[in-house]
């Protein structure tokens, strides 16, 4: 529709959601997406140099591309894509790994379903704190329960129950990162007005990508040089993401 393919867009939504027997639908469908992209068109930013014109804008062009780092920087990626080894880490076998983040995984559909259920009830940046706070202490957790009593220079019988601790933590720091998951992508399209909220998502979007790629690749290094003392950076970025929260971002 934006590049003027109209007769595209029409069999587009007929595909979509057409049954033969609701023409009058579509066309008020496709009616209502053509006047709301015309619209939006006449008062969009055509350059990226005016996202910062304004003040208010450059402002929430921070808040949005600040909210998308924080939840690149809660330590997910790491515990999402380097699950193997970091179970590998602490002794468990290939086989007990994929079970434990498939079990992970699947809980995460619930905790999802429950947060959206939540979100509209109790706001945006009061979860965004309670998330980041839980993050924060379950990596601390884990990183202190991994130094002493399982993988650090004074374990060298790694305590099974102080082992079993430490998985139970990154089914809990998922549980924690429900919100952040959720409203990291929520927020940015809700504070960036018509006129930049395009390119202002897109912005965001960007910064969260990049900041992954980065954490992506060093994570590795960082595992196999320092174990789980890595995890005590996330722990960090936690706490200052929910001071950030606290004192920055409005609701």
């Amino acid at each position: 529709m934006e590049k003027d393919r109209h007769d595209e867009a029409r069999e587009a939504l007929r595909l979509l959601h057409g049954n033969g027997h609701n023409e009058d639908y579509l066309e008020l469908e496709y009616r209502e997406i053509h006047d709301t992209i015309v619209a939006e068109k006449q008062v969009s930013v055509r350059s990226w140099s005016g996202m910062v014109s304004k003040p208010a804008w450059r402002r929430r062009l921070a808040l949005g591309m600040g909210i998308q780092a924080f939840g690149q920087l809660s330590g997910i990626n790491v515990v999402n894509y380097y699950g193997v080894p970091i179970y590998k880490l602490l002794g468990i076998d290939t086989r007990t790994s994929l079970m434990i983040i498939g079990i992970s995984g699947s809980l995460s559909i619930v905790y999802c379903a429950l947060g959206l259920y939540f979100l509209e009830r109790v706001g945006r940046i009061k979860p965004m704190i309670f998330s980041a706070i839980g993050c924060a202490l379950t990596l601390l957790v884990n990183a202190i329960l991994s130094q002493y009593y399982v993988t650090g220079a004074n374990s060298e019988n790694p305590n099974g129950n102080a082992l079993r601790a430490m998985v139970a933590m990154n089914l809990v720091f998922s549980f924690f990162f429900t919100f952040t998951g959720i409203i990291t992508w929520v927020y940015p399209a809700e504070i960036f007005p018509v006129e930049i909220r395009a390119r202002g998502n897109s912005l965001s979007t960007l910064m969260n990508w990049c900041l992954g790629l980065v954490i992506g690749q060093i994570s590795p290094l960082a595992l196999d040089a320092v174990g789980f003392r890595y995890f005590y950076a996330f722990f960090v970025f936690n706490l200052c993401a929910a001071i950030c929260y606290i004192f920055l971002f409005p609701e």
